[in-house]
């Protein structure tokens, strides 16, 4: 016998867009030889979670706003004294998802994003990147964003949810038979030891959730009389 066990991620998309409402990254400042430069990152739309392929994919868009103020008069004194440069990207975090045989989800995010436009700076003639700039502090900060996807994740009430199907499972299934016997029969499966598999797990991205299936072995028993039913008083064991 088995049974589906459905935990929703809906949750985990609350939680997160919470815990980063506007400013993913505040002011960061940077004294760089010849420019003083500012950086900050906000969040553009709300981060929304769905599935891709076996995985759990968060998307968002962010923006990065540079403001530079020249110092030097070298090569970039062809630099206005103040210049305010704004750059659009895109951020996915694909996170994997495992049970542990002590029924916790483990969770391991990881952050990939896109510039729509490779940022750079006109630094004279030629425009100089800004990338060795940006993306370290990028890095650093959707760290912190994929290491809250994973702790939300494993907030998530998978033992409940386990707890109550093994519950289920445990109840006899009987039913009455009138044509095994000439004078009628009786069905149950019954569950003779606490033992349990999982499926693997599925992601459904149209119902949010996160899904697995429990299994546990039943004996069938038939009887010419009535069962008196006893349910096992197993606690929930690990998986196998």
């Amino acid at each position: 016998m088995q049974i589906r066990v459905r935990i929703p991620f809906d949750p985990v998309e609350q939680a997160i867009n919470e815990q980063y409402q506007d400013l993913l990254i505040p002011q960061v400042k940077n004294d760089i030889t010849q420019v003083f430069t500012e950086v900050e990152i906000k969040k553009m739309t709300p981060i929304s979670i769905g599935v891709e392929g076996a995985q759990l994919l968060s998307s968002l868009s962010i923006q990065a706003k540079v403001k530079m103020k020249r110092k030097g008069i070298a090569f970039v004194s062809l630099l206005p004294e103040i210049e305010q440069l704004t750059f659009s990207l895109r951020v996915n975090v694909l996170t994997q998802i495992a049970i542990t045989p002590d029924w916790k989800l483990r969770s391991q995010s990881r952050c990939l994003y896109i510039w729509e436009e490779k940022p750079s700076f006109m630094g004279g003639l030629l425009p100089m990147p800004l990338t060795s700039l940006l993306d370290p502090i990028l890095d650093r900060q959707l760290k912190f964003v994929a290491a809250d996807i994973d702790r939300f994740i494993q907030e998530l009430p998978l033992l409940d949810g386990a707890k109550a199907g093994w519950e289920q499972l445990l109840q006899p299934i009987s039913w009455e038979g009138e044509h095994v016997f000439e004078e009628g029969g009786y069905f149950s499966f019954q569950v003779k030891e606490p033992k349990i598999s999982l499926s693997p797990i599925q992601l459904d991205g149209y119902q949010r959730e996160i899904n697995a299936y429990l299994s546990i072995p039943t004996q069938l028993e038939v009887a010419t009389e009535p069962f008196e039913e006893e349910v096992p008083k197993w606690s929930l064991p690990e998986l196998r």
